[in-house]
């Protein structure tokens, strides 16, 4: 079974780990560093999924070590622009948040694909590929229509 951990259990993480559980595409790791999102997500899909009659393998937890041997990493983690915040605010704040978990990737799941969504997405890519250590054919971006207007 693949391995599939989510770095960021807010609104997107917490979404996409739904999906992948009803889909049943793998086993879910979710980091937050708030251990106690990461944790009740992971236990609110386990009771919804004995309700579906569907198997889960998922656990949540603070820690980035927990992404080790995952065949694909998702990392939605970061905050988001807030009013009157600019683009060059948002990444001044979030690269230091992709640059650790880079750093995790490197250490624990060097050879998994990655799939950053964080804002400012060109940006944010760019430092998770430098700060990982991938191959540029182990990672893309993925945005909406506005990021794709953009590019």
């Amino acid at each position: 079974m693949k391995k599939i951990s989510l770095i960021g259990a807010g609104g997107i993480g917490g979404e996409l780990a739904s999906l992948i559980a009803f889909k049943s595409i793998g086993s879910i790791c979710l980091i937050d560093i708030d251990e106690g999102i990461a944790k009740g997500k992971a236990l609110d899909l386990v009771q919804s999924a004995s309700a579906k009659n569907v198997a889960l393998d998922i656990n949540g937890s603070c820690k980035l070590s927990e992404i080790k041997h995952s065949d694909v990493i998702v990392v939605t983690a970061g905050i988001s622009r807030k009013p009157g915040m600019s683009r060059d605010d948002l990444i001044s704040t979030n690269v230091k948040i992709i640059n650790e978990i880079g750093e995790a990737i490197k250490e624990y799941s060097k050879d998994a694909f990655l799939i950053c969504i964080t804002n400012p997405l060109d940006a944010m890519v760019w430092v998770l590929k430098k700060a990982s250590g991938v191959k540029k054919n182990m990672i893309l971006g993925m945005a909406g229509v506005l990021d794709s207007l953009r590019f």
